[in-house]
């Protein structure tokens, strides 16, 4: 399945196909769809950008998380809202900081308030502050 996804990316321009493949690898929660998918998220089709964001839920994969943070600032709801669910939910990685900061940044969620006074109750660190933003820049620059 996955070299029919690695194919198909380049080959495949039907959005009902490319959806399917990523709701797909979302159910087989398969590590090695990270990448093909990543390449996809910024597809006109929302979705496909939707079907992406959940494929990507759950993995802790630098490239993972940066597609989601991308789909995060979305302008479909249902793209970012699926793109910002990992980090209120499950998320626990490294970069959970800086996701928290830069999707409350971008989205007016309590959730997220919520969460960042919870982890900063004092008010967010400089360095917090200082590492989401260059998270945000590589997010925003990084293409596979």
């Amino acid at each position: 399945m996955l070299a029919l996804l690695e194919t198909l990316e380049t080959l495949e321009h039907e959005p009902r196909v490319l959806e399917s493949l990523g709701f797909a690898f979302a159910h087989l929660d398969e590590p090695r769809g990270i990448t093909p998918l990543s390449a996809i998220a910024h597809h006109p089709s929302e979705r496909v950008r939707s079907a992406v964001a959940h494929a990507l839920l759950g993995h802790e994969h630098d490239l993972a998380v940066r597609t989601l943070l991308e789909l995060s600032g979305d302008t479909i709801d249902e793209v970012r809202d699926w793109a910002t669910l990992d980090f209120l939910d499950e998320y626990e990685g490294p970069m959970l900081d800086s996701a928290l900061l830069i999707l409350a940044d971008h989205l007016d969620d309590p959730r997220l308030r919520e969460a960042i006074a919870e982890r900063w109750p004092h008010g967010v660190p400089a360095d917090a502050r200082d590492q989401a933003d260059a998270d945000w820049d590589l997010a925003s620059t990084t293409r596979v």
